[in-house]
């Protein structure tokens, strides 16, 4: 069995990212968060998955390994919102959810789009 000390962070999806102590960068989409995009806050409050979806694809074109899908605001049903859009983002690369909620990040889990990784607060 080799050494796996040196592992900082491991997500699965189509392909496997690692992320070792001596990694240099991970590029990280955060234009998929609710709470640091207005335009994708609208989006979803409107119900525009499809347009939310195309930023999603700008940030994997643009060299996203991971996104940042964040679904945590008042004024939407974040669960329903989390849900839909990681079913269409289901062909995509790897998604880490960012939220302090565990109800976010095991909706993302239970719809399949993780087998392992880091939530906020050093969780498994």
């Amino acid at each position: 069995m080799s050494d796996r000390s040196d592992i900082v962070l491991e997500l699965s999806g189509l392909e496997p990212l690692v992320v070792r102590k001596d990694s240099n960068f991970v590029n990280v989409g955060e234009r998929t968060n609710v709470a640091g995009s207005k335009k994708f806050l609208r989006l979803i409050n409107e119900g525009n998955f499809d347009e939310a979806l195309s930023i999603a694809r700008e940030q994997v074109e643009g060299g996203a390994q991971i996104l940042d899908v964040n679904m945590d605001d008042g004024l939407i049903d974040g669960r329903e919102a989390m849900v839909n859009f990681l079913n269409l983002i289901a062909a995509e690369p790897d998604i880490a959810t960012d939220s302090d909620h565990d109800r976010f990040f095991q909706v993302g889990n239970h719809r399949g789009r993780f087998t392992s990784g880091t939530r906020k607060g050093g969780g498994q």
